[in-house]
């Protein structure tokens, strides 16, 4: 999803007083953008800043010693910060890292492809995964592209024999031109068959139109075709909506951008599903909610902090002896230094650890967005498809890339 530039602020609410505000704005002048962004949240959200506040001043005091050390930021940022949300390794959980063994050279679907016509700003949000012999992609298409919150979009199916050339399929849905239509911005089509109701289900996002109100919701749709067969759809909506901005059992992390991503996965006989949230400005947080089947209805987890911060768009496989692993847009270090994907892991589908994988960033790109898929090909190598910002940034052609890696369990 589009977003704008962050501005650093403290919240009306945040509980920090003035004088240590004053001191963190000031390391914010000698200090790494997006990692001073993260003490603040982290100081503004905490339930009992005493008893983190070692923790705080460990952060504070590592980044002064290390200032311009861009990895070391980046560890400081991703590893200490874990210890102030749930996401843990209370060793019980074995370690696993991503080694990258391929690059992207050129991208796989950018506007010369033929499948591209009536598509102006490019691809962005959606899953690739492999079904029947072949590699099937559903995809954001950014139709029209203005500011954020305004966008008309459409959902894409593609697909590929080999996972190299790929040929657009169908239009599964298109946004709605009406203004303030909860659909009149779609976003982030994650397919999943439900073998109960033998059919498959499209989560989605939607948005009205308008910069600073954007509204998401999380809508279901369903294919009329029941069986494996009816991937291609054609797909009705449910009436309810999933999960949406108004709600009024929302956590408290959650901000006025609304639902903005939806993934579920299955943890036993139960259903688990991580949802975003954002102020559409300087935080996306990923939290969880529980349902007994896919067509809910959907419980937020009533924890006080997200599961992943400076996260969208996760997408969830079960690894061997039922171990979840996911990977996502991971936004921790900005538009300006963003060559990164991120993933965790967890056993019980609740504690995860947060980690990143950096890249080189592909010639062709200026950003890396939002991963696409985490696909087994064997010799415990997988395949992420992502999309990428291009030069001109979000007036650009969003592309669609690939790489592969190795999953390393220490």
């Amino acid at each position: 999803m589009k977003r704008k530039s962050i501005r650093i602020s403290f919240s009306n609410n945040c509980l920090v007083k003035p004088k240590l505000q004053i001191i963190i704005l000031m390391i914010c002048l000698l200090s790494n953008h997006l990692f001073c962004m993260s003490i603040i949240n982290d100081l503004c959200r905490l339930n009992d800043f005493n008893e983190n506040k070692v923790i705080i001043k460990k952060k504070i005091f590592s980044q002064l010693k290390v200032r311009g050390t861009r990895d070391i930021n980046k560890s400081i940022l991703h590893n200490e910060k874990s210890a102030l949300i749930r996401s843990k390794n209370d060793g019980s959980l074995p370690r696993y890292s991503l080694q990258l063994i391929e690059g992207s050279d050129a991208p796989l679907i950018d506007q010369t492809n033929p499948g591209s016509s009536g598509i102006s700003h490019g691809l962005e949000c959606g899953q690739v995964f492999f079904y029947k012999k072949n590699y099937h992609l559903f995809i954001t298409e950014k139709v029209i592209s203005a500011d954020f919150g305004v966008d008309l979009t459409r959902f894409g199916h593609w697909k590929s024999s080999d996972g190299i050339s790929w040929t657009r399929i169908s239009t599964l849905k298109n946004s709605i031109k009406i203004p303030k239509n909860p659909r009149h911005a779609i976003w982030s089509p994650m397919p999943i068959y439900d073998k109960r109701n033998e059919r498959w289900n499209i989560f989605y996002v939607g948005y009205e139109e308008g910069a600073n109100n954007p509204h998401g919701r999380i809508f279901r749709a369903y294919s009329k075709a029941k069986g494996l067969n009816g991937l291609n759809g054609p797909y009705i909506d449910e009436t309810d909506t999933v999960l949406s901005y108004n709600d009024t059992n929302k956590n408290s992390w959650e901000g006025k951008q609304g639902a903005d991503s939806f993934y579920p996965f299955q943890v036993g006989n139960n259903w688990y599903a991580f949802y975003g949230s954002s102020d559409a400005a300087s935080y996306w947080d990923v939290g969880l909610v529980t349902a007994s089947s896919l067509d809910g209805p959907w419980k937020r987890d009533d924890k006080p902090n997200p599961v992943f911060t400076y996260c969208e768009n996760p997408i969830v496989i079960t690894l061997d002896k039922g171990v979840k692993f996911c990977v996502y847009d991971d936004l921790a270090h900005g538009i300006s230094d963003c060559h990164s994907i991120g993933y965790g892991y967890s056993t019980d589908g609740v504690n995860w650890v947060q980690k990143y994988l950096s890249i080189p960033l592909p010639k062709w790109a200026t950003c890396i967005r939002t991963p696409l898929s985490f696909i087994y090909e064997g010799n415990d190598i997988y395949i992420i498809y992502f999309t990428a910002l291009t030069p001109g940034d979000y007036n650009g052609f969003e592309k669609v890339g690939r790489i592969k890696v190795k999953l390393v369990k220490d």
